[in-house]
């Protein structure tokens, strides 16, 4: 087979993602395969819609109707907040949203600016602020970054093929 048959033969065969039976998976449940997450980061009306930092007075009134303006844009929206993020009065976005009694602190009495209660004191805010929306709120931090374990089999099958194919070519 010719070198410019073998490229697009190999390119036909990436541009597939693998067989239909889990794209339906993936759609059922949701998820993303590594390359529609490169198409998003790619396109600037993908996300993140809307970032908050420490830098900026966080209004939770505000925050659920910039979320409500970009889902009517968009019919999504993806949100970035950094940890530290404050409210206008200078407390730590954590300690507005969350009751004092239910606040996680580190082993020096320092409230945890990342912990768990963020992510479900938001979650609980946008489900009060945005009845009937569907809302997931996820805190990254270092695990879901370098975890090798959280690769989905699709996602590593693919990646070691497209692999394989460019050692090919090169070749």
């Amino acid at each position: 087979m010719p070198f410019d048959d073998k490229v697009r033969a190999g390119l036909a065969r990436i541009a597939k993602g693998g067989a239909p039976k889990y794209h339906q998976k993936n759609a059922e449940s949701g998820k993303l395969f590594a390359r529609e997450r490169v198409r998003f980061l790619l396109d600037p009306d993908s996300g993140p819609h809307l970032v908050y930092v420490p830098e900026r007075a966080f209004s939770a009134e505000h925050f659920i109707d910039d979320v409500r303006k970009t889902l009517d844009r968009h019919k999504r929206c993806i949100v970035a907040v950094s940890e530290g993020v404050g409210t206008a009065d200078g407390k730590a976005l954590v300690e507005s949203l969350v009751p004092p009694e239910k606040l996680e602190r580190d082993q020096h009495g320092n409230v945890k600016l990342s912990g768990s209660d963020l992510p479900a004191a938001l979650e609980r805010a946008l489900a009060e602020g945005l009845p009937g929306k569907r809302a997931r709120v996820d805190a990254l931090g270092y695990m879901p970054r370098g975890y090798v374990g959280a690769i989905s089999a699709v996602d590593a099958k693919e990646a070691f093929d497209a692999g394989v194919f460019a050692v090919a070519v090169a070749e």
